[in-house]
């Protein structure tokens, strides 16, 4: 995992440097919604393919909570809206809280990141699964080979346990 975000925030870095930032923050946003997309294709593929067990589990830790959570940066959704809310006050001599123009852009930028990354990260679960679901199908395999039947929605066992 740490060897995944470890490119993952390198991965963010590169794009920092491609995509200019402006009056958003389009690499951050540009990160987050990718990434989002990214990570619903991946559990929705892996999850086609049988249960989170051995080798998916391992993918999934260090494609997912690894890579992919280093370049996706909530957290840096966070901080430069609102550095930018405080800093507009603190050079204008307005009270932080009066900088309504960068506070409703900051606040739109928010929704647009949480509602269009969860869309796309449905998205790609749906697309994900129809294409593991396609490979499974391909291969002439039931998902997860032998003792993978009544795995979850998410490539879980149901609550039993694997043998």
């Amino acid at each position: 995992m740490a060897a995944g975000g470890a490119v993952g925030a390198g991965l963010r870095a590169v794009l920092s440097w491609l995509v200019p930032a402006g009056t958003w923050d389009w690499p951050v946003l540009c990160a987050n919604l990718t990434g989002s997309l990214a990570l619903g294709v991946l559990l929705g593929y892996l999850a086609a393919l049988g249960p989170d067990v051995a080798r998916r589990r391992a993918v999934r830790l260090t494609v997912g909570t690894g890579l992919l959570g280093g370049y996706t940066t909530y957290s840096a959704l966070a901080l430069p809206g609102a550095w930018r809310v405080l800093r507009t006050g603190l050079e204008t001599g307005e009270a932080a809280g009066s900088a309504w123009g960068d506070g409703l852009m900051y606040a739109f930028y928010l929704v647009v990141t949480l509602v269009v990354g969860t869309a796309l990260a449905a998205f790609g679960l749906v697309w994900g699964g129809q294409v593991g679901r396609a490979r499974v199908r391909a291969q002439g395999k039931a998902p997860g080979g032998p003792g993978a039947a009544g795995a979850g929605p998410l490539g879980g066992t149901g609550g039993r346990a694997v043998q």
